[in-house]
């Protein structure tokens, strides 16, 4: 009787840390989200500006975060179902999901405010790199074809005084 007792105990504390695991991967989803603009929480901000972008963007951040939690549940249906089997031979009982829930309500209670504003931020210093990057780069580009059309214009000047006779 006391190995049957032990082993409840150990499925329940092992569901509680898969119940983490699953709090952990809406993290990482979430930041992936965060990185490609995607996953935005819309809040009043006292610059009524940035407060009307938000608002515009509202509706199209409600599609994206609709299939982006479709997602997370096809990435969990798997795990779930591979950790119902390994834990308890695939037979669902009440205290293994219960224990999971449990799990990730206290990781998005605790570590998970952290680490959410931990992947904010990362994804904020990311998405700011990039855009700068991404402006030098264009600029040096745009700079290029200036260029290259301002060498036209002399050439194609230089022919049409050729043309006209009028030589320097």
């Amino acid at each position: 009787m006391p190995n049957f007792a032990n082993n409840q105990l150990y499925v329940v504390l092992i569901s509680l840390v898969f119940g983490f695991t699953l709090g952990f991967v809406y993290d990482l989803l979430s930041f992936s989200g965060y990185l490609l603009g995607i996953k935005t929480i819309v809040t009043k901000c006292k610059v009524e500006k940035r407060f009307e972008i938000i608002n515009k963007k509202k509706k199209i951040n409600k599609v994206f975060l609709f299939f982006w939690d479709v997602l997370y549940f096809i990435i969990i249906t798997p795990m779930c179902a591979i950790f119902l089997y390994g834990v308890s031979e695939g037979i669902v009982r009440w205290y293994i999901i219960l224990s999971m829930l449990v799990g990730y309500v206290i990781y998005r209670a605790t570590l998970g405010i952290f680490i959410n504003k931990v992947f904010r931020i990362i994804a904020l210093i990311c998405r700011y790199t990039f855009k700068k990057l991404f402006e030098v780069v264009y600029k040096r580009v745009k700079g290029c074809s200036k260029f290259t059309k301002r060498k036209k214009k002399i050439v194609t000047h230089k022919n049409e005084l050729f043309n006209y006779g009028i030589s320097k």
